[in-house]
């Protein structure tokens, strides 16, 4: 049990080493620096407006600063693409996905079967 709990606790850290034994320095400060930022952009955001919520104020803000005060004078912090690849395609819908096979055990997509589904997905809309 100690040891997961090791493995988890250091694991949790691997964001932070770069693939190195630890960030440096300056790194850290610059985080810390998008950290305290994003949390009193979080706080303080909303008190200016409720049009739009301070999380995504906090991230809009902290992402602009990166790219407009940090990578211009030299500096940088990670970004998801610098710890691991992002690939991937858009969603297909079942209805005319050909690649698995999914098309030949549908229902079809008609008003029969979207009448037989409706009272479910509004029950299950109403329910949460």
């Amino acid at each position: 049990d100690d040891g997961r709990r090791l493995v988890e606790t250091f694991g949790a850290f691997a964001p932070f080493t770069n693939g190195w034994d630890w960030i440096d320095a300056t790194m850290g400060g610059w985080m810390a620096f998008h950290i305290a930022i994003t949390l009193a952009t979080y706080i303080l955001f909303p008190k200016i407006t409720k049009a739009i919520p301070g999380s995504l104020a906090a991230i809009i803000v902290s992402t602009a600063l990166e790219w407009a005060l940090v990578r211009p004078i030299g500096y940088k912090t990670n970004t998801v693409k610098d710890l691991n690849s992002v690939k991937g395609s858009f969603p297909v819908p079942v209805w005319i996905d050909t690649k698995f096979g999914y098309k030949d055990i549908m229902p079809p997509l008609n008003s029969e079967t979207l009448g037989i589904i409706i009272a479910p997905a509004i029950t299950a809309a109403a329910i949460g």
